[in-house]
């Protein structure tokens, strides 16, 4: 009779990096779950770069998750929310990002339009940022996100037609726009030598639309 042979555990005999590599694509939530696994996962999940957060009531946990990150920078921090959240609470989380030097930014809420803080629009790292059911996009103040390459804009708000131009022009090599309901611009203009995909859907109808882009 053959004796039962001991399984082995073949992902913990991978190396760190290849562990925090698989850890990356996984929801914060999940990531963290792994440390109970065994000795080698304990403290891995606090070095992977991506922070994704997928409705978390807690916001509390949220802040302790990012306290007890080690990694340098960050290359995706992604908030999915679905409860409110204070303006100063939401400035904490996006600060916290751009000091680490994010390189992609999600921001989601589902019930309210949550106020960004002045200085997501000054970020120098920041590849690719997708905003849906929060922001006001303003008319004044610094905007100058000189690495921006893709903009997704989903129920954003504007302070005025000119809102959104203004940003674009703040973003002097950006490939890739999407802007789904801007029912608030009454005259949605969008120019840029440098924009190879446009997509935009008005949703209401009645909005005069002028474009000046090479896609």
């Amino acid at each position: 009779m053959e004796q039962n042979k001991p399984s082995i555990d073949r992902l913990s005999s991978l190396p760190d990096s290849v562990r925090r590599r698989i850890l990356s694509f996984l929801p914060t939530k999940f990531s963290v779950r792994t440390s109970i696994l065994a000795r080698r996962w304990r403290y891995l999940w606090s070095y992977v770069p991506n922070l994704i957060f997928v409705n978390w009531e807690n916001q509390e946990i949220i802040n302790r998750v990012m306290l007890l990150n080690k990694s340098q920078s960050i290359h995706t921090f992604a908030l999915y929310h679905n409860i409110e959240c204070s303006a100063y609470q939401l400035e904490t989380w996006v600060t916290f990002a751009i000091t680490r030097r994010v390189r992609r930014l999600d921001l989601y809420f589902q019930s309210q339009f949550a106020s960004l803080p002045r200085c997501l629009f000054t970020c120098k790292t920041l590849v690719c940022l997708r905003l849906e059911n929060c922001g006001h996009i303003p008319t004044s103040g610094a905007v100058c996100l000189p690495r921006l390459e893709k903009l997704y804009l989903t129920y954003v708000l504007y302070e005025a037609d000119e809102s959104l131009q203004y940003l674009i022009s703040g973003c002097p090599v950006l490939e890739e726009l999407e802007i789904d309901s801007c029912g608030a611009i009454a005259h949605c203009k969008v120019s840029s030598p440098t924009i190879k995909r446009l997509v935009i859907d008005l949703r209401w109808g009645g909005n005069r639309l002028d474009i000046n882009t090479p896609a």
